[in-house]
């Protein structure tokens, strides 16, 4: 009980953050791959899942490893971190056909805010695994019951209307809305929510707190590797979750760093407190996403925490730029 209070009381006091307590992540099962199957690669149906997954034609793959280019990321962080001293970012890249990956900072620790309600997602899919009636269950939404809840960039919802648990998970993740995590958490219920953290390694620490530091850019990008090599749902929910992640409207950082004609299955995630004036300072920015390069698709996570908002989104930017641009040249190459 006391754990599950816990977690509702800080979701509910994290201002739009939609903060959810966990301690470590895991790469041992991103890491796990299924066994090959045998579908014919021209009616292969999933785009956000790894193709290798069905055997398709290596061909299609262009699985050269790429240069790598840590010199010129860990040059601009160093030149940032001159001129804000109190900005901490941690970055990660993966190439996800070969697994060549980059990590500067990959160790230390940030709240990752709404980057939590990735798992929630997970744990609904996974029970319509099993129950394919369930993402078309209405649940009402009773305006009143979140009136407390912030909502900067939530979904705007019609009081008293149903809406599906396929819907809700959109709002959560599409829109991050808050309101719609709480709903699912309240609907799937704090049990099966916490055999998901352990059965993907996460735990929740009953002293964290809001401003709790405990998920390090590494142990979080396992989160999208193992929905990419769809290895812990399965390749329908797996597609499933990449694809609604792939719908946020979330529009900065990642998102406009790379070209529109480049799909990316992306989350952000701010860890935000109101002053006494009620002005909100965004503590903590980060944003996390696969960004699917023709050929050769790759993961990046930016997690920042100090200076000012506007000051981290550039960050984010940047170092998503400067990766886009150097596995564009190497291809072009």
């Amino acid at each position: 009980m006391k754990r599950i209070i816990l977690i509702t009381l800080v979701i509910l006091l994290a201002f739009g953050s939609g903060f959810l307590a966990g301690k470590y992540m895991h790469s041992k099962l991103a890491t796990k791959h299924h066994k090959s199957e045998t579908e014919n690669s021209s009616t292969y149906p999933y785009k956000y899942t790894n193709p290798l997954l069905a055997c398709l034609n290596s061909s299609q793959l262009v699985m050269d490893e790429l240069v790598i280019f840590k010199p010129k990321v860990l040059s601009y962080i160093n030149k940032i971190t001159a001129r804000h001293p109190d900005i901490h970012i941690s970055y990660y890249f993966r190439d996800l056909n070969n697994g060549l990956w980059i990590g500067i900072n990959e160790k230390e620790m940030f709240s990752p805010a709404s980057l939590m309600k990735v798992p929630i997602m997970i744990t609904v899919l996974k029970e319509a695994q099993q129950n394919r009636d369930l993402l078309a269950t209405k649940i009402q939404y009773i305006k009143d019951n979140f009136k407390d809840v912030d909502e900067e960039s939530g979904f705007e919802k019609i009081d008293k209307q149903y809406y599906t648990v396929e819907e809700y998970i959109r709002q959560m993740i599409a829109y991050s809305d808050n309101a719609a995590a709480l709903i699912l958490m309240q609907y799937m219920g704090m049990d099966k929510i916490v055999k998901t953290e352990k059965e993907l390694n996460l735990s929740v620490n009953e002293d964290a707190g809001i401003n709790t530091n405990f998920v390090a850019v590494n142990r979080y990008a396992a989160v999208f590797r193992i929905l990419y090599n769809a290895s812990y749902l399965n390749k329908d929910m797996s597609e499933k979750a990449l694809q609604i992640l792939s719908e946020s409207v979330y529009r900065n950082g990642i998102r406009s760093a790379v070209p529109a004609q480049y799909a990316i299955a992306h989350k952000y995630g701010e860890r935000d407190l109101f002053d006494q004036k009620g002005n909100r300072n965004v503590l903590q920015l980060h944003h996390f996403g696969i960004v699917y390069f023709t050929g050769k698709p790759y993961l990046i996570g930016v997690m920042t925490r100090g200076a000012d908002r506007e000051t981290k989104q550039n960050i984010i930017y940047d170092l998503a730029k400067i990766t886009f641009e150097e596995v564009q040249k190497q291809m072009q190459k």
